[in-house]
């Protein structure tokens, strides 16, 4: 018995072929978990390398304190950085000057905080974070600014002991006679040191860790008037010879001429101020009232005798 056997032919789907593009797509996401993977074991055996230390290219004001312990670090620091007893900040007013240690303004500085800020660089925020933080300093360095601790009311203190010597009242200048001799007192321009505005100007030159002068600051008050020595000098040329009085254009029988000795000047001689467009001024003037000689029968009824003028003094 002949067993035929037939080859059965069966058809199946054609299976889709991957695309070149998301082929890349994978391998790119893969190398890049990888590389993560990789950084992330390096971050973790830097970490251990530098255990309680700081990590590598870290400096504080220039002091490099890269694989010291926070102690060892803070020790370095307040070894290096001695601004607030070397230093100096000068306070300038005009041609006067006071040295001054930053220490004595109350300028202290935090060495074992700065080591601190030191120590917690990389070693704080995310993990991606505290990686990129290790490998910049490393790479390209990272220097921190010290941490200094700023007392003002020593400063206050300071340049309140220098209004002291600054400060000065504003002294209007003074215009008097004392019998026949005309006394003159200059004014002088008030001066206030601003202690707020100084203050201010004092924290930004300590923070710049430099030597330095600072212009401390100053307010003015100028008085009125400031000087009376013209007005004096005019008081001095009338009182300096006697006064003769007549009537204009003098009749026969009209009275005078009259002289008024420099001791009965000074008795009718008005001193006082005036405002000018240039300001206030002093003004030096007799009485009219008390030396104007008129005919008698032009002169009211009220009118002073001007051989008996009466006397009027203005100090």
């Amino acid at each position: 018995m002949d067993i035929v056997s037939k080859t059965q032919r069966r058809s199946y789907p054609a299976r889709p072929s991957t695309s070149p593009l998301l082929k890349g797509l994978v391998s790119l996401a893969g190398g890049v978990a990888l590389f993560l993977v990789f950084l992330m074991v390096l971050s973790v055996a830097f970490g251990r390398a530098y255990a309680g230390q700081v990590f590598p290219g870290i400096t504080v004001a220039g002091v490099e304190v890269g694989g010291l312990s926070p102690e060892q670090a803070q020790a370095l620091i307040a070894s290096r950085l001695q601004f607030p007893e070397t230093g100096k900040v000068v306070l300038q007013d005009g041609e006067r000057l006071w040295v001054t240690k930053p220490a004595d303004l109350g300028l202290t500085l935090d060495a074992q905080t700065s080591a601190m800020a030191a120590y917690n660089l990389g070693r704080q925020g995310n993990p991606l974070n505290r990686l990129l933080m290790r490998f910049s300093a490393w790479y390209s360095g990272k220097d921190l600014p010290p941490l200094f601790l700023y007392d003002e009311r020593a400063a206050q203190e300071r340049l309140h002991q220098l209004a002291a010597e600054i400060d000065r009242p504003t002294v209007e200048a003074e215009l008097r006679l004392n019998g026949v001799e005309v006394q003159a007192t200059p004014g002088q321009v008030g001066r206030r040191l601003n202690i707020d505005a100084t203050l201010a100007a004092l924290d930004a030159q300590m923070r710049s860790m430099i030597d330095g002068i600072l212009p401390v600051t100053i307010e003015e008050s100028p008085p009125a008037i400031v000087d009376a020595s013209r007005e004096a000098e005019i008081a001095r040329q009338m009182l300096s010879a006697p006064l003769r009085l007549q009537i204009p254009d003098a009749r026969e029988g009209d009275p005078g001429p009259w002289t008024i000795e420099p001791g009965k000047l000074a008795e009718i001689m008005l001193i006082g101020t005036v405002d000018t467009p240039e300001g206030r001024r002093y003004q030096v003037e007799l009485d009219q009232a008390a030396v104007g000689p008129r005919r008698p029968d032009q002169a009211p009824a009220n009118a002073p005798n001007p051989t008996n003028p009466p006397d009027k003094i203005k100090k």
